[in-house]
């Protein structure tokens, strides 16, 4: 009898065990999959950066260009607004703010929603890409309407 209470204690252990370890593999994967949007933003904008030199075309066409899945953050929904590709980033649509650093530097690309433990990440002129709390973003995004800079946002259901 003795035998089978300790078989049933070990099953148990190995049972709690598992959960435990497989809880821990899950919270490891968000800081993965943040620091993977990160480097999104930094593709985008050295996308854009390497279009510099050609003046007929314009932010827009450039993102337009890339391809749709580095518009889509690793932490959120695949499925896209109105059943397009979903887009998860917002943008600074004027040409001139990527080409330009103001003091201090103002947002050019970000998460549409905080997607990362409560963060976003966000993209600055320079190429900086920092992960900010949510009430830390619209002071800083606050800037970008004050200034009357044009933003391109996708429209739709936020993931």
């Amino acid at each position: 009898m003795p035998v089978r209470y300790l078989i049933a204690l070990l099953l148990l252990l190995s049972v709690l065990l598992a959960i435990v370890a497989f809880h821990g593999f899950e919270r490891v994967g968000e800081p993965a999959r943040s620091q993977s949007c990160q480097t999104l933003l930094e593709q985008i904008d050295w996308a854009v950066q390497q279009n510099d030199g050609d003046p007929s075309s314009s932010v827009l066409d450039v993102l337009g260009e890339v391809d749709k899945r580095f518009l889509v953050c690793p932490s959120g929904s695949p499925e896209g607004y109105n059943g397009s590709t979903a887009r998860h980033y917002g943008f600074v649509s004027d040409d001139a703010c990527w080409q330009r650093v103001d003091e201090p530097p103002i947002p050019l690309g970000w998460d549409t929603a905080a997607r990362h433990d409560g963060c976003r990440n966000v993209l600055f002129q320079g190429g900086n890409v920092l992960k900010m709390k949510e009430d830390e973003f619209k002071v800083v995004f606050e800037r970008i309407r004050a200034g009357n800079i044009p933003v391109y946002e996708p429209v739709g259901k936020r993931n």
